[in-house]
C-alpha cells in the first residue's frame, strides 16, 4: 500500500512537472512543423538599424527565439526604396527561414510596378500604427481648422513634411478631402530629418506617427492636431478625429511578417503563432506602450491579414492615380 502510494505520488509530481513546462515554455503549445526550423531564422528589415521599424522587431527577438526554438536574426537591407530587400526575399527558398517585415512599403510598390506583392504570403500584422500631424507648440494653428482655412486661403503656402510612401499619400488624401486643397509637400528619407524640419521651422506641419515624436511630446516643442483615427485618443486628447472631422481616409503604417510564396501552410501557421506569442512579452507590451504603437488593436493571422493587405492595395490601386502619383 505504501509503494503504490509513493508510486501515485511520483507519478503526480511528474505529471505537474510537465504541465509546468507547458506553460512556462509556450513553443511546446504551438504548432510546431516536423524539422522546421532547421537552422537559424533571417528577418529581412528594408529599413536601417535603429528605425522604429527595427525596434519593434528586436524588442521581440527574445520572446520569438524562445517561441521558435532557435536563433532569429534581424538583417537590415536598405536601398531602392524597399526594392532590394523585397529582390532577395523571394530569390530565397520558400522553407520559412527567410522572413520579411513588410510595410505599406510592399504595397505602394506593387501599384508604381517595381514589385510583384502576390510574390508573397502574409503571415502576421503584429502591430497597426496612428497617423498624426504635428506643429510646433508655438505655431499659430491651433486647430486643425486654423490648418484648412489657411490652405484655402493661401494655396501651395503651406509646406508638410513627411517621408516618402504612406506619409505622403495619407497627406494628399487629407487635402484632397479638405476640398482639393493645395500645399506643398517635402519628402524626407527616413522620419528624424523630417522632424527635424518641423523643429527648425523649415515646415509648417509634420505627419508622423507619435512614436517618433514622443521625445518631443514630452519635452512639450510639439503639438498634435489631427489624428487619422475613428475614436479619440486618450494620450493625445488636443489632437482632433479625423473620422468625427469628417474625414474617410483611414490608412496608417503598419507592420508585419511575410515569406516568400509557396512556403508549406503549416509553416506559415507556425510563424504566426510565434509571432503572435511574441507580441504578448511583457518586453514588447512596455516597448509598444512606450512608441505609442499599442494605440490600435495590432496582431491579425494569415487570413485576417490577407483581408487587411486586399483592402488596403484596392485603397492605394485607387487613390494614387486619383492623386496623380501613378501615371
Amino acid at each position: 500500500m505504501k509503494l503504490l502510494c509513493s508510486t501515485r505520488r511520483v507519478v503526480s509530481a511528474v505529471l505537474a512537472g510537465m504541465v509546468g513546462c507547458l506553460i512556462c515554455n509556450p513553443a511546446n503549445a504551438l504548432d510546431k512543423p516536423a524539422g522546421f526550423p532547421a537552422r537559424n531564422i533571417e528577418i529581412i528589415n528594408p529599413f536601417k538599424a535603429g528605425g522604429s521599424t527595427d525596434v519593434y522587431l528586436r524588442t521581440l527577438i527574445p520572446a520569438l527565439e524562445k517561441a521558435l526554438g532557435t536563433r532569429t536574426l534581424v538583417v537590415n537591407e536598405t536601398g531602392g526604396e524597399g526594392v532590394r530587400a523585397f529582390d532577395d526575399v523571394v530569390s530565397r527558398p520558400a522553407d520559412g527561414h527567410t522572413v520579411y517585415a513588410i510595410g505599406p512599403e510592399e504595397l505602394i510598390n506593387t501599384v508604381f510596378g517595381r514589385v510583384k506583392f502576390d510574390q508573397l504570403t502574409p503571415v502576421a500584422r503584429v502591430e497597426e500604427d496612428v497617423s498624426v500631424f504635428w506643429v510646433l507648440n508655438d505655431s499659430p494653428f491651433k486647430t486643425w481648422a486654423d490648418v484648412v482655412s489657411y490652405a484655402k486661403t493661401n494655396p501651395d503656402k503651406l509646406i508638410v513634411a513627411g517621408s516618402y510612401g504612406i506619409d505622403q499619400i495619407v497627406t494628399a488624401m487629407l487635402f484632397k478631402e479638405a476640398g482639393n486643397l493645395k500645399v506643398k509637400y517635402v519628402p524626407f528619407s527616413v522620419g528624424n530629418e523630417a522632424v527635424a524640419a518641423l523643429l527648425g521651422g523649415h515646415v509648417q506641419l509634420l505627419h508622423e506617427e507619435p512614436g517618433g515624436m514622443t521625445a518631443q511630446l514630452e519635452a512639450k516643442l510639439v503639438r498634435p492636431l489631427i489624428a487619422i483615427s475613428d475614436q479619440r485618443i486618450e494620450r493625445l486628447p488636443e489632437a482632433a478625429i479625423a473620422k468625427a472631422e469628417g474625414y474617410q481616409v483611414d490608412l496608417a503604417r503598419w507592420r508585419g511578417i511575410a515569406v516568400k510564396k509557396g512556403t508549406p501552410p503549416e509553416i506559415v501557421k507556425f510563424l504566426a503563432q510565434a509571432f503572435e506569442e511574441a507580441a504578448k512579452s511583457t518586453a514588447y507590451k512596455t516597448s509598444a506602450h512606450r512608441m505609442m504603437t499599442d494605440l490600435r488593436s495590432g496582431y491579425l493571422g494569415p487570413d485576417e491579414f490577407a483581408a487587411f493587405l486586399d483592402r488596403d492595395l484596392a485603397t492605394y490601386k485607387k487613390e494614387m492615380p486619383a492623386l496623380g502619383l501613378v501615371r
